[in-house]
């Protein structure tokens, strides 16, 4: 009995194909990108999607060296990261993962497309899945025309001057706007960006994009580097009403400016009337606390003064 390393169902045998040492159903072996029919051993996976070599070499260019170590190359071979020492503090940590990611597969019921993938191994475990994200950029993203024959070389700085312009378009994405992408629990923020730019094939630097969380009341946080945004999307929960993450173009300024702090993000679902009762109240309170500090340093100006006049008549 084989199981489809995509789609994770049965395979029966007349509906089988064999590559790099998995199994795939005919249908689900296809460029996850032009969704082209691919050829055995003629194909690179990541994180579980399939590419032919002519749209995996725009992921390529988006990722870096240590994304790159988690690819499945055409000769099957694989870097594999080491596992973690068993501690308790890792069965715990591994034991939230798990029941978070349990919580969030329960929340999407029978809905396969967002369904993750849980794999323990070892001390460690790995969920594998697709994280919605949200357009919200203010600029035309510049990408690769699809009918064109041309292969991108390098990336671009978006003050950047392109050439053969035959080949690129620009494109703004609707705001707000969702796309899914696949990804797991070891790609960080910088690794995620990337994988979407290369998936919609922008030639622009993943360094001009950030990922940002902004819930319903208004807090807004951009994710760090270091971050993984599953893990995240699993601490804030799987309601996009409640929390939702947005990729939209950061500069200098951007990078420097600080977010709505989330104390006083929390009064952004008051109504008028609710927030004129907290700013009396917050009134009274400051009174309350300005009476104190009157009524302490007079008492100390009377002793200092009485102090003051007793030196000038010893004098």
């Amino acid at each position: 009995m084989d199981w489809c390393d995509t789609c994770y169902r049965l395979i029966l045998p007349q509906d089988r194909i064999q590559s790099l040492g998995r199994e795939y159903h005919k249908d689900c072996f296809q460029c996850a990108q032009c969704l082209r029919q691919l050829q055995p051993g003629k194909h690179l996976q990541f994180d579980q999607q399939l590419f032919c070599n002519r749209c995996c070499s725009h992921i390529m260019l988006q990722l870096n060296d240590q994304t790159k170590s988690n690819m499945i190359y055409q000769d099957g071979q694989q870097h594999v990261m080491d596992s973690p020492q068993q501690t308790p503090q890792m069965d715990s940590y591994v034991n939230s993962i798990v029941q978070k990611a349990e919580e969030y597969n329960s929340y999407y019921g029978k809905n396969n497309n967002l369904q993750l993938k849980i794999t323990k191994y070892n001390n460690n475990v790995l969920v594998e899945g697709p994280l919605k994200i949200y357009w919200q950029l203010n600029a035309p993203i510049c990408q690769v025309e699809s009918s064109t024959t041309c292969t991108l070389v390098d990336l671009v700085d978006l003050d950047q001057p392109i050439q053969d312009n035959d080949c690129y378009t620009s494109y703004l994405p609707q705001f707000d706007s969702v796309q899914q992408v696949r990804v797991s629990s070891i790609l960080s923020t910088n690794h995620v960006i990337a994988l979407l730019l290369g998936r919609n094939k922008v030639i622009h630097h993943y360094r001009h994009y950030g990922l940002f969380l902004i819930y319903h009341h208004g807090y807004t946080r951009q994710l760090k580097e270091e971050e993984i945004p599953l893990l995240v999307r699993l601490q804030v929960g799987p309601s996009d009403e409640v929390c939702k993450i947005i990729i939209k173009q950061i500069g200098i300024d951007d990078k420097q400016e600080k977010s709505l702090s989330q104390e006083a993000a929390q009064f952004m679902c008051f109504s008028t009337t609710e927030l004129q009762i907290i700013l009396k109240q917050y009134q009274v309170e400051e009174d309350r606390e300005l009476d104190k500090i009157r009524s302490k340093y007079s008492k100390q100006k009377v002793l200092i003064e009485k102090q003051l006049q007793s030196m000038q008549c010893s004098v």
